[in-house]
């Protein structure tokens, strides 16, 4: 008995290796947003680095930082939640879509503003930290050296 749960184990195992492989090759550009990364740290590209990468193909450019989100309600920092904050540029993605709900195209959503003296910039954001933060879509956010508007 032992012996044929271990044998349907292995074969579980290698059966789910083969589909998540399989589904990596076929979806490796969505998942990565292209047919390569790079990742550069605390810095951008420099222009020579940009052009050699731009002689095989478009190339889209992004920046993630580590940050604390409060909402605000009432004018007030409310629920906080750690975030990670991910700056696009306008070719992202290079394969594959953004999709939002309500729908919408993805720079209107995060384009910035002035309201009421304040620069206000749109954000998009995972249902799940809406949830976290006890806020809906539309809701201020602040974090300490912007306001976004979700």
């Amino acid at each position: 008995m032992a012996f044929a749960s271990s044998v349907a184990a292995i074969a579980a195992v290698g059966s789910l290796s083969e589909a998540f492989l399989s589904g990596l090759a076929q979806q490796g550009r969505v998942l990565l947003g292209g047919d390569v990364s790079v990742a550069l740290v605390h810095r951008t590209a420099t222009p020579a680095e940009r052009q050699f990468l731009s002689r095989f193909g478009r190339v889209s450019e992004t920046a993630s930082l580590r940050a604390m989100a409060y909402a605000l309600k009432a004018g007030h920092e409310a629920e906080r939640q750690l975030v990670e904050l991910k700056a696009v540029d306008g070719t992202y993605p290079l394969y594959g879509a953004v999709a939002l709900s309500p729908a919408r195209d993805l720079t209107s959503a995060l384009a910035c503003a002035p309201e009421d003296g304040t620069m206000i910039c749109g954000a998009v954001a995972e249902q799940s930290l809406f949830d976290r933060l006890h806020i809906k879509p539309g809701a201020w956010a602040h974090k300490p050296f912007a306001f976004m508007r979700f």
